[in-house]
C-alpha cells in the first residue's frame, strides 16, 4: 500500500505545483507563507489527532502542498527583500537553512514521538507552526 501512499502525494505535489507557482509571482509570498504555515499546523493536528490508519492516509497528501508552500514561498520572499540580483544567492541561502534546521528538527520531533507518542510529537510541530504565523503577522 506504500506505494500507492507514495504517488498520492505525488499527484498532489504535481498538481499543486502547477497552481500555487503561479499564485505566489502573482500574489507574492506573503500570504501563501502565512497560509501555509496554518495549513502546517491543522495537518499536524489531523496526524496528531489520527487513530486508525485510514486517517493517516487521508493527512498524508496534505503535506505536499504546505511544504511546497513553505519551501517556495520563503525562497520567493527572500529573493524579493534583497533584490533580483542577489535572487539566486538568497534562495540557496533559504535552502542551506532548512536543510540544517532539518535535522534537529527531526530528531527531536523523533525523540518527542518515541517518548510522549504522536499527539505530543505532532502537537509540538503544530504549536511551532501556529509561533510562526504570529511572528509573520507581527
Amino acid at each position: 500500500m506504500l506505494p500507492l501512499l507514495w504517488c498520492a502525494f505525488h499527484v498532489v505535489k504535481s498538481t499543486s505545483n502547477l497552481f500555487l507557482g503561479r499564485a505566489v509571482d502573482r500574489f507574492g509570498p506573503r500570504p501563501f507563507l502565512f497560509f501555509g504555515w496554518l495549513l502546517y499546523a491543522g495537518v499536524y493536528l489531523a496526524f496528531a489527532l489520527a487513530t486508525t490508519a485510514w486517517e493517516a492516509w487521508a493527512c498524508f497528501p496534505g503535506l505536499r502542498p504546505l511544504l511546497w508552500i513553505d519551501r517556495a514561498g520563503g525562497e520567493n520572499a527572500g529573493g524579493r527583500t534583497r533584490g533580483e540580483r542577489a535572487e539566486g544567492a538568497c534562495v540557496r541561502l533559504v535552502q542551506l537553512r532548512h536543510r540544517i534546521a532539518t535535522l534537529p528538527a527531526s530528531l527531536i520531533f523523533g525523540a518527542l514521538y518515541q517518548v510522549y507518542g504522536a499527539l505530543t510529537a505532532f502537537g509540538w510541530g503544530a504549536t511551532l507552526a501556529l509561533v510562526a504565523v504570529v511572528l509573520l503577522a507581527g
